[in-house]
């Protein structure tokens, strides 16, 4: 086996519960808690045994093997150990009429990277063969405080009135790896076999390839060709890319519900943010309902939207082994405000704002039936994205003026690009009650959504470096259906519940930078199926196929399927893993 395709293997442990606890009649102390443990492979492109030696004696100009210890070759693994940990508490109630909630919440997300079946070239024959490569770590501490009233003469009607604030805390982390899983170890093989002997070149005067004793000695820089340094297929984190970064922000924000009549209602809200790294901001929304009829209505809403970048757009760094056409390159990924990233034209990030608005018609004809068509508009500036994995002659002086080594290729966050958003939703649900023989609910869900990216960012050092390409913009653009069509059935009988689900995907494009490699990947149905017992009041089981018909996209064309290897695109709407079978079962106390 040299390559997997699919679902790599993994293993899960999940863990949670929930309390509450009347203290009087008037309030109430809530509480939760969670855990999961989540162990997950996934495997790179497998390094042949050729890999040792470069061209002619092999295919790589710099080493990715030692045939001493992969004879055969070999297919590295990372493994990657998440662990979440949530939990919250808090006591709600009455306070002097209004409903009040104090709450505080604080969740983690730990990411220990290992990887196994590898090596580091650069090491030479004694290469351990297994790594740990570093951890990520993001964690979150939110205090909030809300109260909600309503009034009967605040206004004519019925007014709801609610305020609250909030304090949030963020921290992130990488933490590096062993130095075995990043160093390079100046390791540079042995003449004859790991490379061709030149005389004077790559190997001393009076070599003989068939007296060892005038070999140069494998780690003499003034010899041979260098090994890749770093474990294969994911250098460990190195302590240039530690971080420990955190910020803060405070929130307040109000909200107006007001129902003048039984026809209308109208609600405005507010919200005021502070963040320690990006300033201050303020935004709103404004929504409303008409009732031309019992069946009738009309509905809309206006918003504005902030955003700031995650710490870990801001902070993120690592190396890793990405295929483009084909061809293997070591990627880094570096901050906007690194130096080498300045050097290449990046600017630090800022801040994403958006402007929405909907409007739409409500059907209810019977007590049974309901229809919603809804238009929505959503534009956003100065969005986020990855840039382009930008290299050449410029980038390589750059990279090696900011003293970075093993990488062939860069990227980065940055804001720039300007993005419209079109669309319409259209719901609809019809349930009967069948008496003896239970209830029957048939519903469907049509969303039609069109992305048009409307500017793109100047590289203001390097103009001739594109930040975003073509094969950036059609990701933005094509790479989502803009279709999908839901039909869904559920059955209720006794103490069973069945439910089936009919799943249209439109038509995606998987993109290239030459438009001669686009693909199309076919509109597709996918069913899914489901039945759930309530065997007890606290005892639940179920059994489900999601795509029962087991479905793929279609086949990845021959001269981007890497010689059969991606025989389907990752970008297929629906995956590539054909049908899922699972059972579930459930406690309450």
């Amino acid at each position: 086996l040299n390559h997997n395709w699919g679902n790599g293997n993994a293993e899960d442990v999940s863990l949670f519960a929930n309390a509450g606890f009347g203290v009087n009649e008037d309030w109430e102390l809530y509480g939760w808690a969670g855990y999961q443990d989540r162990e997950a492979e996934s495997t790179g492109f497998y390094r042949r045994s050729s890999d040792s030696a470069p061209s002619p004696l092999g295919t790589r100009s710099t080493p990715r093997n030692l045939t001493e210890i992969y004879p055969d070759g070999f297919l590295p693994t990372i493994v990657g150990d998440v662990t979440d940990i949530s939990g919250g508490g808090g006591i709600r109630g009455d306070l002097a009429g209004w409903d009040a909630d104090f709450s505080v919440v604080y969740g983690s997300n730990e990411l220990d990277y290992s990887v196994v079946n590898t090596l580091n070239a650069s090491l030479g024959p004694t290469s351990p063969t297994e790594f740990d490569a570093g951890a990520l770590e993001y964690d979150q501490v939110v205090l909030n405080a809300n109260v909600t009233r309503t009034f009967d003469t605040l206004l004519p009607g019925t007014t709801t009135v609610s305020f609250g604030a909030e304090f949030r805390e963020e921290g992130f982390e990488i933490t590096q790896g062993e130095p075995a899983s990043y160093i390079q170890g100046g390791y540079r093989g042995i003449p004859g076999v790991n490379y061709d002997p030149v005389i004077g070149v790559n190997v001393p005067v009076g070599f003989d390839i068939n007296d060892p004793s005038t070999f140069p000695d494998p780690f003499d820089e003034n010899f041979g060709v260098g090994f890749a340094g770093g474990s294969q297929v994911f250098a460990g984190f190195t302590p240039q890319s530690e971080v420990d970064a955190s910020r803060d922000n405070i929130g307040l924000y109000a909200d107006v519900e007001w129902e003048p009549n039984d026809q209308t209602l109208l609600s405005a809200a507010v919200r005021y943010e502070d963040y320690s790294d990006f300033g201050d901001t303020i935004t709103g929304k404004i929504t409303g309902r008409y009732d031309f009829t019992d069946t009738v209505a009309i509905r809309g809403a206006v918003s504005t939207g902030f955003r700031a970048p995650s710490l870990q757009q801001q902070f993120f760094t690592a190396s890793s082994t990405n295929f483009i056409d084909g061809v293997p390159f070591e990627i880094g990924t570096f901050p906007a405000t690194s130096a080498a990233a300045i050097a290449l034209g990046a600017q630090p990030l800022d801040a994403e704002e958006s402007t929405s608005f909907s409007a739409g018609l409500v059907f209810t004809p019977q007590s049974n039936l309901f229809i919603t068509i809804d238009a929505f508009s959503i534009d956003i500036e100065d969005q986020i994205f990855l840039s382009e994995n930008l290299g050449g002659a410029d980038v390589d002086a750059v990279l090696a003026d900011a003293g970075v080594t093993g990488i062939s290729r860069i990227r980065f966050f940055q804001n720039g690009i300007e993005t419209e958003t079109r669309g319409v939703d259209i719901v609809a649900r019809y349930d009967w009650d069948l008496g003896s023989l239970g209830e029957l609910g048939l519903s469907g869900a049509f969303n039609f959504s069109e992305v048009e990216v409307t500017e793109v960012p100047v590289n203001p050092v390097l103009p001739d470096l594109t930040f975003f390409s073509r094969n950036n913009r059609l990701t933005f653009e094509e790479s989502a259906p803009e279709t999908k069509l839901i039909l869904s059935a559920d059955y209720a009988w006794k103490d069973a519940t069945f439910n089936a689900r009919a799943t249209r995907y439109g038509e995606v494009i998987d993109p290239s930078n030459n438009p001669d490699n686009d693909f199309a990947i076919e509109a597709e149905w996918i069913i899914d199926a489901s039945v759930d017992f309530q065997v007890t009041d606290n005892v639940s089981l179920g059994i489900g196929v999601d795509n029962v018909l087991d479905q793929y996209p279609v086949e990845t064309p021959s001269n981007q399927n890497f010689n059969g290897i991606f025989p389907f695109s990752a970008r297929s709407p629906f995956g590539f893993a054909g049908r899922f079978m699972y059972a579930r079962a459930g406690f309450t106390f």
